[in-house]
Formats: structure tokens, sequence, C-alpha cells
């Protein structure tokens, strides 16, 4: 769904500095839709301006005779073959008879296939399976003539028709009771005969040990025959295993594996296991760095790793640059961490109203420990800033301040994916005002609900704000609410 034309909102009013980082005032901003886009939340949509082509006309009567005569004439031709050719001829006519006539007419297939499968055709012998299995078009039910030719096609060699056969035992379908004995062991053949799905099949049975014994011993040994095949879903799967198993290590090893094969990213790395060896524990840092730079969910356990030097050398610098990017993007666990940094003058000098400052947006977010911290230094207060007065500015400077942020609300910036779930939000911005009268530095200090991306989509919105000058008012900071609403 497109916004079209600017987003209109009502920019409300903010008082002058605060006693404490609590109880700042905010500057509300409402956020809406266009008239034209507006719809009831939850409502339903019939049809949704999709064009419905008409329905097919029906086949006339001089259609349905050629396609008949047709029929006839292939038919003619694969029984002329099968009359005076071998097993292949002899498959192909009754494949004819099953999938290329209108009605099929398994009666007729049946010799052909069974005469084919005689002979040693595999693809006959499937075919018969499948034509017991089904029954109907005046063939019975037979599940164990089924059996017996998916049984002559699988040991045959062919690893497809073991796993089919082991599904039939595992989950008996064509009308067959389950066998657990019979299911390991085709799935034992096919998988030792080199195939990479039945070998993570068997891992996933004995690792899950429902329908096999739980066995991990087995399925460590198949999860890594699969994954030696190269099948990334096997390596994936392998370093789940080991991640359960506790082979902290090994399950690492896969996860790079993985990473490669394009089926993972470096998120891994940024939450490095207890007893992971050192430098897997560094390659994994560094690989969360590399690869995660933009993806703040991952920034403080980096930047915590850099400040403490536990897994990488120490680097406070690189730290601190992190959580500030981190803090930013509105990343809660970011503002906790730098606010220990700051409590401790750890690469930064000591400021405690600064620390709880930082605590103040860790515990919004629902942080217990930040909450926990500042109920502990009640006495210690966050830094006041200078907030603009908004409503003792003459009304058109008023008014063009609300139109500066507003012009940034452009076509399209309302979320997409919140737009088709028809879900609003609140999001709460802190921002620096410069002397260059832009809102910068602006973090997300509220965001609900989360996961589709108002705070990114505020945050966009207010870097792109020219705000006009304002009297002697630029370097302090403001709060701002954004409501973002359907209609």
């Amino acid at each position: 769904m497109k916004i079209s034309g600017l987003l209109s909102g009502i920019l409300l009013f903010a008082a002058t500095g605060p006693a404490s980082a609590n109880d700042r005032p905010i500057m509300p901003l409402r956020i809406d839709l266009p008239p034209a886009m507006r719809r009831p939340l939850h409502s339903s949509c019939i049809d949704c301006g999709v064009h419905h082509p008409p329905p097919s006309a029906p086949l006339s009567k001089a259609d349905l005779e050629a396609d008949v005569k047709r029929q006839e004439k292939e038919e003619a031709i694969l029984e002329y073959k099968a009359r005076h050719g071998g097993s292949d001829a002899w498959t192909e006519l009754g494949s004819f008879y099953l999938f290329d006539v209108s009605p099929p007419r398994p009666k007729a297939a049946i010799p052909w296939l069974t005469r084919a499968a005689q002979a040693g055709n595999v693809e006959a012998m499937e075919l018969l399976s499948k034509v017991y299995g089904d029954g109907g078009d005046g063939v019975p039910l037979s599940p164990g003539a089924a059996e017996y030719w998916l049984t002559r096609a699988a040991e045959t060699g062919d690893t497809g028709d073991m796993k089919d056969l082991a599904l039939t035992y595992q989950y008996g379908v064509q009308g067959q009771g389950t066998s657990p004995r019979l299911a390991e062991y085709w799935l034992n053949r096919a998988a030792e005969a080199g195939d990479a799905d039945a070998q993570l099949r068997l891992a996933g049975l004995y690792d899950l040990g429902t329908f096999l014994p739980h066995d991990p011993e087995k399925a460590a040994r198949w999860y890594i025959r699969a994954a030696e095949s190269g099948n990334v879903g096997a390596i994936g799967q392998a370093a789940d295993f080991f991640t359960r198993s506790g082979d902290v290590n090994r399950a690492f090893d896969y996860k790079v594996r993985a990473l490669k094969g394009g089926v993972a990213d470096a998120r891994f790395g940024c939450y490095p296991a207890p007893g992971l060896s050192h430098d897997r524990l560094s390659y994994g840092l560094a690989l969360c760095d590399y690869e995660n730079r933009n993806r703040t969910p991952y920034i403080p356990a980096l930047a915590e790793a850099l400040a403490t030097g536990d897994a990488l050398p120490q680097n406070l610098p690189r730290a601190i640059a992190l959580l500030k990017t981190g803090l930013r993007e509105g990343h809660p666990e970011a503002a906790f961490v730098l606010a220990g940094l700051y409590e401790r003058g750890d690469g930064v000098t000591a400021d405690l109203p600064e620390a709880a400052r930082l605590y103040g947006y860790a515990a919004r977010a629902g942080r217990a420990e930040a909450r926990a911290w500042l109920a502990a230094h009640p006495d210690v207060k966050a830094p006041d800033d200078d907030f603009i007065d908004l409503p003792n500015l003459p009304e058109d400077q008023q008014g063009a301040i609300k139109a500066a942020v507003i012009q940034a609300y452009a076509p399209d910036i309302y979320p997409v994916r919140a737009l088709d779930d028809e879900v609003e939000a609140d999001v709460v911005l802190d921002c620096q005002w410069s002397t260059a009268n832009r809102l910068e530095a602006c973090a997300i200090v509220e965001e609900n609900p989360q996961g589709y991306g108002f705070g990114k989509a505020s945050l966009r919105a207010a870097a792109n704000a020219a705000l006009p000058q304002v009297a002697a008012r630029s370097g302090g900071h403001v709060l701002l609410r954004l409501a973002w609403r359907m209609q």
C-alpha cells in the first residue's frame, strides 16, 4: 500500500526544563494517513481491486471429438510400440493409460506395467505401487501389492524408493501400519548409500526420539555425514544439534559453514556461548562486527566484549562509538551498557547524571536492572536539558516548526508491513536541537509496538527535518512523541 501526498500532523506543546529525566516534557506529533487512504481498522477487503478474468469457455463438441481422436491415435502408436518393443515401451503405454487419457484407465495399464516390472523396469514397479496403493477406477485397493512393488523397486538400489518405502512404514500410508524397524532399515540403506536427505531424516529421528529410540551418538553420526555432503540445510541442523548437546565449539564450526553456505548470518558470533575457545570467540565477534555493522541488535554484545577485553583486545573508544550508534538506533541494551561506562568512568569521564539519563532509557524499555539502579540512586538526577518552549514562540514560528517536521514525513514513510497489518504506533525520540537548526543525535526512547519499523521511520523523519531559526534556543535536547495513526 502506497501513501500519496504529505502526511498531516498536529504539533502540540513542550514545557521548559524538567527537574528529572523521567518528567521531561514532550513535543507530540500526530502522523495521519491522507483521507483518501483512511479506512477503519480490522476492515475486510472484498476483491481489493484485483481483476478477475472471465472463466474459460467450455470446449466445443468439435474440440472434444478432436481430443478423443488424438488420444486414439496416440494409443494406437503406443500399442504398436509395446507389441514390438521391450519394458520401456510397455511402461510408456501403461503410463499413458494412467496419466494421458480422460478418464484414467488403470485396469488397462496394469497388464503392461506388470510385464515391464517383472522384466526389471523400476519405473513400472513404482507405478504399480501407486496404482494398487491408490485404488479406484475399477482397481481394488491393495496395500500388500503396493508394498510388494515398492519393495521390489527399493531393492534395485534406488535411494528414492528406499526413502518412500521408509515413509510408508513411518506414517502408515497406503493402508499399511507403521513399523519403526522397517522404516529404520530402509532409511539406513539409503543413508549408507550416500543419500544426504536420508541421512538427515535418520539423524532427526534419532535426535527426536519419538518414532525411533533416542540415540544422540547415532544422531551425531548422521548429522555429520549429511553435513559432509555439502547440504546446507544439514549443516544448519548439525549446528543446532551440537548447540543443544553442549558441544559449543563443534556447533560454532558448523555455524561458520552455514554462514558460508548462505543460510545463516553472523548473529551467532555476537552472542558467544560459554566454553567457546578463544580463537573461535575472537573470530565470531569479528564476524559480528563485519557482517552486522548496521544491525543494531548485535552492537551491544560486541561493544561489551571490546569494553571488557574478555573476548577481544580491549578497545574502549571503539566500544563507546558502537554503543552510541546503538543508542541512536534505539537499542535499549546499548543505553544500559553505556550507562555503566559513565557510572564507572571506563573510557569516559565518570558522569553519574549522564549515567542516570541512560539508565532511564533502559528502564523505560523494561530493563529491570536499570530500574533497580535508579531506585538505589534517588539523589542522582539526569541533566536538565534546555527545552524549546514552543507555546511562548510566535505563532508563525510554531507553524514553521510544525511544517518542517511534518514535511519530513514524505510519501511512503508509513511502514509497509504496518499498513498491511493495520497497526498504529507511538514513538518517542530524544533529539539534540543543533546550532544549525537540525534535529541530530536522535535516539529512540520508546517504540510501541516494536518490530514494524516505526522507530526507524521516525528517525528518518527527524533527520530530514530542516527547522526554522528559533531565537537563542538551539543547542538543547527536545523530546518528540510521534503518534502514527491509520485514521
